[in-house]
């Protein structure tokens, strides 16, 4: 008998530090919730915090999870609430689990944030849709210290291409979208400052709607920019600031 309590005591002691191993990938902020509508569309009832953090790092979309341990409700979420505060309220019933790890795998890290590079082609809006599922954003340029950073990035990648030994330009979509009569940055609503038009650019807007154009960087030319329509399909890039 001495014996089973002996073994249940070290199984119980090493199901908790498993538990309390998944809660080290998370900050945990008491008496918040993440609001319903940042929230996925599926609410989970699991027996404790631990299982609601082991839900959310087992979802790649997932960045903070809100759980209620008189219900056993957990809500994930695919917003950050560390990096998006506006999205959580004040409630004493709940807690907010928000993930604490920095870069994706796949993604390159920087001092300050995380970036992907993708070659699959899309829209810009698509492509914004899909750096929003990883709690990030398209990459905004705003000095020569961050065009000249994401120089670096494409190299090291070897984002090059090729045709019959011929070096081809590479597009990639960044945060700058069209509106009204001129072009503001997507994360902030901000017009654009600095700029780093392509030689050519910009022209004049084709009938004077900025609301269809958005733009793009090409690589082989400092990552210059151009407008293009924004439902050409090229590739892109995101940035999600580190927590």
């Amino acid at each position: 008998m001495d014996a089973f309590y002996v073994l249940n005591f070290l199984l119980m002691n090493v199901i908790t530090s498993i538990a309390d191993m998944q809660l080290m990938f998370f900050n945990v902020y008491k008496n918040q919730k993440v609001l319903s509508n940042y929230q996925m569309h599926r609410t989970f009832y699991l027996s404790s915090k631990e299982e609601c953090a082991i839900y959310c790092l087992n979802t790649l979309t997932c960045w903070s999870a809100s759980y209620r341990s008189i219900t056993g409700e957990c809500g994930p979420s695919s917003r950050s609430a560390r990096s998006e505060p506006s999205t959580t309220h004040d409630d004493p019933e709940w807690i907010i689990l928000n993930r604490n790890v920095e870069c994706y795998d796949n993604w390159i890290p920087d001092r300050d944030s995380c970036y992907l590079v993708s070659d699959v082609s899309m829209t810009w809006k698509e492509a914004e849709g899909h750096c929003k599922r990883y709690d990030s954003s398209l990459v905004e340029i705003h000095d020569t210290n961050k065009r000249d950073l994401l120089k670096s990035l494409l190299e090291s990648q070897n984002r090059t291409h090729t045709t019959n030994g011929q070096l081809l330009d590479k597009f990639f979509w960044i945060g700058g979208y069209g509106h009204s009569n001129d072009f503001y940055w997507k994360s902030t609503g901000y017009p654009i400052s600095f700029q780093n038009w392509n030689t050519g650019n910009p022209l004049p807007i084709p009938g004077g709607n900025y609301e269809d154009w958005c733009l793009e960087m090409v690589q082989r030319k400092d990552l210059k920019w151009n407008y293009a329509l924004c439902n050409a399909t090229v590739s892109f890039v995101c940035e999600r600031k580190k927590n």
